[in-house]
């Protein structure tokens, strides 16, 4: 196994595109308090709520009003409140660390943002794949998922080391055409899937029939939510991809930086510079 972290910038300067080094800067300049705090009480509630709904469910098995197993051995793993607590804390380190290199060093912010959301999201995951298969009724379709949830697993971490040693010392260096075209109209899809989804849930709250139908779908996904949450688990092999290139892009942040030519007060932020660096950038392009 060769080390996905040992790469040369000769070896890795064709896998940072334009557009990825723009949004990860872009990320960083735009992580303010108010975005900080949104971000805070979004993934941070949806974390408690899950640990609590799924306590919650572990100790009211039997007042249920669909049948469950009361001797679901899913019950008392990842009970404790300290794995929350630490999950939450990842979370809190992410957005710390968004906040304080914004304006400072955007790109090494956001490589330590990234890697603090992954394990955050990662230990959501694994929580809300324990919250699914409390709803499964039968011990052997629970186990034929926590199969297929840990064979994906398995997969993950395989082909993102393999895309990783291929993107540093074989010759796939440049990401998925979808994925690059993806980054680059970050924005507008945006723009186009707030409205979509600000309609979607208008009608649900003004249509009863809707909100009946949203009923019945959420009932009959509840037999294959751990198939669902394991289907999740694929956006790791975006954020590995992602992980990488910033890792890189931040150990040659200043090589980089020339490539792009982009100005300092840009890439960096607006923290002063340390005297005689402009000599040192001076010498290195000469």
């Amino acid at each position: 196994m060769k080390n996905i972290f040992a790469g040369t910038y000769q070896q890795v300067e064709e896998s940072i595109s334009e557009s990825f080094m723009q949004n990860r800067i872009n990320t960083l300049k735009q992580f303010r308090t108010f975005k900080m705090i949104i971000f805070l009480v979004f993934f941070i509630g949806l974390l408690y709520a899950i640990y609590g709904g799924s306590i919650y469910i572990g100790n009211h098995m039997e007042e249920a009003e669909i049948t469950l197993d009361l001797n679901n051995e899913y019950i008392p793993f990842l009970s404790s409140i300290w794995y929350v607590n630490l999950a939450a804390l990842f979370f809190l380190l992410a957005t710390v660390m968004g906040r304080y290199y914004s304006g400072k060093h955007n790109i090494k912010g956001f490589y330590l943002y990234n890697i603090f959301q992954m394990l955050g999201f990662f230990m959501f995951m694994l929580l809300f794949f324990k919250f699914s298969q409390l709803v499964i009724l039968t011990f052997a379709v629970r186990v034929l998922y926590a199969v297929i949830f840990i064979a994906v697993l398995l997969f993950i971490l395989v082909k993102s080391y393999r895309n990783a040693e291929k993107m540093v010392y074989g010759t796939n260096k440049k990401r998925h055409p979808l994925v690059e075209w993806m980054s680059r109209k970050s924005k507008v899809l945006y723009a186009i899937l707030v409205p979509i989804g600000s309609l979607v849930y208008f009608i649900k709250t003004v249509s009863e029939s809707a909100g009946d139908l949203e009923t019945k779908m959420v009932g009959s996904l509840l037999g294959v939510l751990p198939l669902i949450c394991s289907a999740v688990l694929f956006v790791f092999l975006y954020f590995s991809g992602v992980m990488i290139r910033s890792y890189y892009l931040n150990k040659y942040s200043e090589e980089f930086r020339q490539k792009f030519g982009v100005e300092k007060e840009v890439w960096y932020g607006l923290k002063p510079f340390p005297l005689g660096d402009e000599d040192q950038v001076k010498q290195k392009s000469l």
